[in-house]
């Protein structure tokens, strides 16, 4: 298993960013510190109802929209 913390912020938004990405990958990358990279989380289609729900009490409000957007389609 890929030890997801040790990637650079910029491996890490374009692994969330990618379409093929596991759901348990982006589960993990759901609790990452930085913003954009959970911003990608919540974009990407694959991303689990579970993770959703993580997300949809970010801090970052611009991420708590996109998960409400999401789940308003």
């Amino acid at each position: 298993m890929v030890d997801l913390r040790r990637l650079s912020p910029r491996t890490k938004i374009a692994l969330a960013s990618d379409e093929y990405t596991l759901a348990k990958w982006l589960d993990k990358l759901a609790d990452d510190e930085d913003e954009d990279v959970r911003k990608a989380v919540a974009q990407n289609a694959n991303t689990s109802s579970e993770t959703l729900d993580k997300l949809e009490d970010d801090e970052i409000e611009d991420i708590r929209k996109i998960v409400k957007i999401k789940r308003n389609k």
